[in-house]
């Protein structure tokens, strides 16, 4: 591509509101066919560390895409099972998590099945007979549509070995042959959360590895999740309940923020 071409380009995406720090990285990576695993901004500049292009099969991919938080992305939450409740003055659990995601980007129009589960105190109580026809409507009407998803969030109980479970059993996949659910509404870049406690294990598990075409660092689940996350703050005079990304420095939300390709905020 001829240069004047390429600066063009950079300077239309400039022109378009994006990360001058994102342009200038993928203008790197173009040119001097590096990708950068790990980024630091500092007073010299963006400096990142390296790996080269090609060479004995040892080359790293491109990092995942990365997201802003005002991009109008297509999120889809859907709640399996509930394990936490919503107060007037305090949100916790998974109505907090619910509320981060919605915040994070403001501009995406949230698709949230099942809301009303996490405000029931009512544990694992979706079916997998009941979730294949969830998923099955899911996949009618994101395709009639058009919708694909940049983000699918998954949020339940699980237990070890069995992964997340559907009415106290493990998920059984056979409803999803019977629906005849065969994909989800995923982009070819989007990622899969399963939120909750032993999650990285058991039939739903693998099968939302099969979702995301088999590819590991796009199911972000998790083994002990930990789900006390919320900080408590001071807002029009009273103590309210609110959690972030950095809340009491939870390594399990960080892991879904890395997932989500979000970067830390100067």
């Amino acid at each position: 591509m001829p240069e004047e071409s390429v600066a063009e380009g950079l300077l239309a995406r400039l022109e378009e509101g994006e990360d001058v720090g994102d342009v200038l990285r993928d203008d790197i990576e173009r040119r001097d066919g590096v990708f950068f695993d790990e980024w630091t901004r500092t007073a010299d500049g963006w400096q990142g560390v390296a790996t080269p292009a090609g060479g004995a099969g040892t080359a790293e991919e491109p990092p995942p895409r990365r997201t802003r938080r005002d991009e109008p992305l297509n999120i889809l939450i859907y709640v399996i099972s509930d394990y936490g409740h919503d107060r007037d003055d305090d949100e916790v659990g998974g109505q907090a998590y619910v509320n981060l995601i919605k915040e994070t980007f403001p501009k995406a129009k949230p698709d949230i099945r099942k809301l009303w589960k996490l405000q029931d105190d009512v544990h694992s109580n979706t079916s997998s007979k009941t979730f294949a026809k969830d998923i099955f409507w899911v996949s009618s009407e994101a395709e009639i549509s058009g919708i694909l998803y940049d983000q699918i969030h998954f949020m339940g109980h699980g237990r070890p070995v069995d992964g997340v479970i559907f009415e106290g059993k493990p998920f059984d996949r056979r409803e999803l042959t019977r629906e005849k659910v065969t994909s989800l509404p995923l982009k070819d870049d989007g990622v899969i959360i399963l939120q909750g406690c032993f999650t990285e294990s058991g039939p739903f598990y693998e099968w939302a590895l099969d979702m995301a075409g088999g590819e590991t660092e796009r199911v972000c689940a998790f083994d002990d999740l930990c789900v006390i996350f919320w900080d408590y703050v001071e807002k029009e005079g009273k103590t309210t309940g609110r959690t972030d990304w950095h809340a009491k420095g939870n390594d399990d939300l960080m892991k879904i923020y890395r997932a989500v390709g979000l970067e830390d905020e100067e």
